[in-house]
């Protein structure tokens, strides 16, 4: 096209060039054009700006896996999407201040047209993959640790291209997960082993009358150091306590060594007498520490409706990830909850947009029954 072939369209539509920038591009198609040469993703700001400070986007998921997009720290499902208006790829096309102020033929290549897209939307990572990779090799002593194949010891990229989150997102769960770092590669103590390590710290306490409290670091490692390899005995003290602000000694935390000397209990047994479990647990847990059911949240359920009571291990990592599974295995378990029951099992599913309130208003119903409030399944199941 020639400048006198742009000013004869304009007049056809009625306009002159001074209606116009100065500068006209005119879209001229490849032949022959490869649609297939590029795929469209929408971003947002977030996302933009990742790319423009050099930082990357990766793309996540097996073969079976609806794919993910990450960047440093969040993570996006991504689906396909089409649009009724054909789209039109220009590369080097240009835009508003970009355009020459000079009068100027500009000749611009469509690449190719597109009428689908990949649009993407904020999602909580999906993290139900990482327990079973972890638990493929749970540490339990050195001795015990050499026959563990290579193939079942993960770094952190390892675990990264195949758990379906972010990094940042990634290393907070290992850490939920109480996972710790040993020769480069992720780990998670076996259940018994690590009651063996923390059994041993509250006996060297006792031995030497250390105050809960007040428990130091470098003694207990040094004391213990001939049974157990000084990362263990750390990670222990950390899984269980927290450091205070002299850096040199650790609180231990009650509720963390109740709440695991509970789980060890409920384990062995999966459903237990109530009252009989909390005899027992009592006598379990050092002394000093009280037992309180509210320390088992999210581990167990309880039926005061049996004669006697009876608790049952019930955990909320053993749920599925998506709230309609979710929803459907609480309510398959048990068709009425009230709110303090079902928080626990559903609050690691809530989102920022979606919240404990909405998920319920959108999959269960609410009834007052006896001065209470239930809850039941909004479908039949």
């Amino acid at each position: 096209r020639t400048v006198e072939d742009v000013d004869r369209i304009l007049g056809f539509a009625k306009l002159t060039s001074t209606d116009l920038q100065p500068s006209v591009q005119c879209i001229n198609f490849k032949s022959p054009i490869d649609n297939e040469a590029f795929k469209l993703m929408e971003m947002n700001e977030d996302m933009l700006r990742e790319l423009e400070d050099g930082k990357k986007l990766v793309i996540r998921g097996d073969r079976a896996d609806t794919a993910v997009l990450c960047t440093k720290n969040k993570t996006y499902e991504v689906r396909g999407a089409e649009t009724s208006n054909l789209l039109l790829l220009l590369p080097s096309c240009l835009m508003g201040d970009e355009l020459p102020d000079e009068k100027n033929l500009i000749h611009q290549e469509v690449a190719c047209l597109k009428h689908e897209y990949f649009e993407t939307k904020l999602i909580k990572p999906r993290l139900s993959r990482l327990r079973g990779l972890l638990m493929e090799s749970p540490y339990s002593g050195a001795a015990e640790d050499t026959e563990n194949p290579d193939d079942t010891l993960y770094t952190l990229e390892s675990l990264l291209s195949k758990v379906q989150a972010s990094e940042d997102e990634l290393l907070a769960a290992l850490e939920g997960l109480q996972a710790f770092q040993l020769n480069g590669h992720w780990r998670v103590l076996d259940s018994a082993y690590m009651e063996r390590v923390l059994g041993s710290i509250i006996s060297l306490k006792d031995e030497n009358a250390w105050n809960l409290d007040s428990i130091p670091i470098d003694a207990t490692c040094e004391e213990l150091g001939d049974t157990y390899l000084g990362t263990v005995i750390k990670h222990v003290l950390c899984c269980f306590g927290k450091r205070n602000t002299d850096g040199c000694t650790v609180a231990i935390l009650e509720d963390k060594v109740c709440r695991f000397t509970g789980e060890v209990i409920l384990k062995a047994t999966m459903k237990m007498n109530l009252e009989e479990f909390e005899a027992t647990w009592k006598l379990a847990v050092p002394e000093g520490m009280n037992t309180s059911l509210y320390q088992l949240e999210g581990l167990a359920v309880l039926d005061y409706e049996s004669r006697p009571s009876v608790i049952e291990f019930f955990s909320a990592y053993d749920l599925p990830e998506d709230p309609n599974d979710r929803f459907a295995a609480l309510f398959t378990k048990r068709s009425k909850w009230s709110l303090d029951e079902i928080k626990p099992f559903i609050k690691d599913i809530a989102t920022d947009k979606v919240g404990i309130s909405a998920l319920l208003t959108k999959y269960t119903r609410a009834s007052t029954q006896k001065g209470m409030k239930l809850y039941t399944s909004k479908r039949p199941l």
